[in-house]
């Protein structure tokens, strides 16, 4: 711990952003009980998965409030090209989520993720295609037919 003490500001702006972690993580865990309270139904039912994330939830806010990192790294900001690939990435999320109803999930999530890849690795189109037409069309048929989810059908009726 002597060493920990050593390391200044650093450190301490770790153990500063460790408590705010922990306590987002504990508020969001606090909300997925109480949500999961409000629509339980039964171990089987939909009040399970809120529960799950709140445990998980609960459990990380305990490890980064009572175990604070000890890394010495700074925390740099984005510098103005990483920020506007965040904002071209969130603007492609936005467009997705506002055209899956109309469009339907599978082709709407194929589309999103071969931009997205596209747009970070703008080589091997035809790989880049194939691979995320296999994520949206297994996706697909994991949440619609295993686990019985609702998804939008769009103008194809899938």
């Amino acid at each position: 711990m002597a060493d920990f003490e050593k390391t200044g500001d650093k450190g301490t702006n770790m153990r500063f952003s460790d408590r705010i972690l922990g306590g987002v993580m504990g508020v969001l865990g606090l909300c997925c009980f109480i949500e999961s309270r409000r629509i339980w139904n039964g171990w089987d039912g939909t009040g399970t998965m809120p529960l799950i994330l709140g445990v998980v939830s609960i459990f990380l806010s305990a490890k980064f409030l009572l175990f604070p990192s000890h890394e010495t790294a700074t925390i740099k900001w984005p510098s103005k090209k990483e920020m506007f690939n965040i904002g071209v990435i969130g603007a492609s999320f936005a467009f997705y989520i506002s055209i899956m109803n109309w469009v339907g999930y599978p082709i709407s999530t194929w589309l999103f993720l071969a931009a997205v890849a596209r747009y970070i690795s703008p080589n091997r189109t035809s790989i880049i295609l194939l691979w995320t037409g296999v994520v949206a069309v297994g996706t697909y048929i994991l949440f619609k037919k295993f686990l019985d989810m609702y998804l939008p059908v769009g103008f194809i009726g899938m």
